[in-house]
């Protein structure tokens, strides 16, 4: 993300204003001081290597409450994966699940301690307003992934909903290739929207999870979407589509209801290719202009409206999403194929307006669960006529929801949303080895609700560490014991 430092700057001068109102919720001990005052437990008989922290309630305010599961284990700046001298307490997480989930109607809370019951680290998390959740992690090169469900009581009669299922895909021979590059471990950062009055369970798979941030932004906040995608630090925007009469015209496109005036019927076609990634429609797809008729008015360009039969909870992960790709009306369907030869990460930028509905995301890959797939994001969207009335009447404007996930190289994905009345409006693309996948700046401008780290170690506002003495610094921005300072 584009960062205006001088504004920063003066932000801080002037008293120390927040950046933005993003929350951190993880509030760990750093230390084995801290972690003794906490009421943690030692590791390996010491608390030199770490702590088991008890379940107990991690964060709560006004807008949303974080709480451990279970038992789990803790360890110090950052852990030891790419979070190291970064971040502060560590939250190793771990479960009895596999990669790939093929039955979402399980209990997740079940899977939250391993068999030695060390590790565990299953969180739930419970909002009171609509808003979203990044999560800060690292498994260094190892196939891990982190899973979100939903369990509350009305979905699926009970039976809860798969939202996030994040796969890092990088074995040994991935690990080996990117060292040899000179490439460092990353910073995980999938993001998935939050419904008020929603119960959620986030734990990961396997080991070697090391949990770093949960960030917490609420709908109402400004924080919650970035106006441009454009603006937001991505190797390349996949999505360009004609814009006016004139382009669709000469796009090959269709027009809708015998005029091009309304918008424009675009056949199945490639969209996006370059070495590292190509997006394709699968079918007809209506396309509609200056950003359509939701967030993104007068603000995008040409806008993709997708649909699908699907519902918007998913109860069965192995059904084939390209026959969801087209409604009844076999008007709408824009189902989208991606194929990165890369690894990386997606943003997408869309709006369901005020209405329910869920954006989803499936690797069909051949190897994935004996070539029947996984779901990777079900992103949910709840804001029904009430919800909407409440935010039309607190001034608050239908936002961009931007949910992001990772995909691995070889793989297909499909991304199709559910019923209609979905705009997506921009694709975001970073590769996992472009400094664009992640970046330290944004841990610096998240509040932080940890305990302050008196350990003296500055940071310049990129992560890097420049030493303990703020004298022989050069004129900037630095983090010292979780604060910013100017020089």
């Amino acid at each position: 993300m584009k960062k205006n430092y001088s504004l920063i700057a003066a932000a801080l001068l002037l008293g120390g204003v927040s950046v933005n109102a993003q929350t951190d919720l993880l509030n760990l001990p750093n230390s084995a001081a801290e972690a003794e005052a906490a009421g943690c437990g030692q590791m390996w008989n010491s608390y030199e290597w770490g702590a088991s922290l008890p379940a107990k309630e991690l964060f709560s305010n006004a807008d949303v409450k974080l709480t451990l599961c279970s038992e789990a284990l803790v360890t110090y700046n950052g852990g030891s994966k790419a979070g190291k001298n970064v971040y502060g307490g560590t939250l190793c997480m771990s479960s009895t699940a596999g990669n790939w989930v093929t039955d979402p109607v399980y209990d997740p809370a079940a899977l939250a301690v391993t068999k030695s019951g060390k590790q565990g680290g299953a969180l739930k998390l419970e909002p009171t307003v609509d808003g979203k959740i990044t999560l800060y992690y690292s498994s260094g090169f190892n196939n891990r992934s982190m899973f979100v469900y939903d369990m509350t009581e009305s979905i699926n009669e009970g039976m809860g909903a798969l939202i996030l299922a994040n796969n890092i895909e990088q074995g040994a021979d991935k690990g080996d290739q990117m060292k040899a590059d000179g490439v460092k471990d990353k910073v995980h950062t999938p993001t998935f929207d939050v419904a008020a009055g929603h119960t959620y369970y986030i734990f990961g798979s396997s080991t070697q999870q090391e949990l770093y941030r949960v960030v917490f932004t609420s709908f109402k906040d400004d924080a919650y979407t970035s106006a441009l995608a454009a603006d937001n630090g991505h190797d390349a925007l996949l999505l360009t589509l004609p814009n006016n009469a004139a382009e669709a015209e000469a796009a090959g496109c269709g027009q809708m209801w015998n005029s091009y005036e309304w918008g424009a019927l675009m056949p199945a076609k490639e969209l996006f290719s370059n070495s590292d990634v190509k997006l394709s429609s699968c079918s007809d797809a209506l396309v509609t202009y200056n950003g359509g008729s939701k967030a993104g008015k007068n603000i995008y360009a040409g806008t993709l409206c997708m649909s699908s039969s699907a519902g918007n909870w998913v109860t069965d992960a192995v059904y084939d999403p390209t026959s969801l790709a087209v409604t009844n009306s076999g008007k709408q369907g824009g189902a989208l194929k991606l194929e990165p030869t890369v690894d990386g990460k997606i943003t997408l930028y869309y709006s369901s307006g005020f209405n329910n509905r869920s954006m989803f995301v499936y690797d069909m890959t051949e190897s994935i669960n004996e070539g029947m797939g996984a779901l990777i994001l079900a992103n949910n969207i709840e804001q029904g006529a009430d919800k909407g009335d409440q935010m039309k009447a607190d001034g608050v404007k239908d936002k961009v929801h931007t949910p992001t996930f990772d995909v691995a190289a070889g793989h297909t994905y499909y991304i199709f949303g559910s019923s209609t009345q979905q705009e997506l409006y921009q694709i975001g693309w970073n590769s996992f080895m472009t400094e664009n996948y992640n970046s330290t700046t944004d841990i610096n401008e998240i509040q932080n609700t940890n305990a302050v780290k008196s350990n003296n170690r500055i940071y310049s506002i990129d992560g890097k560490f420049v030493g303990t003495d703020a004298a022989v610094l050069s004129n900037g921005i630095y983090v010292q014991n979780g604060k910013k300072f100017v020089k």
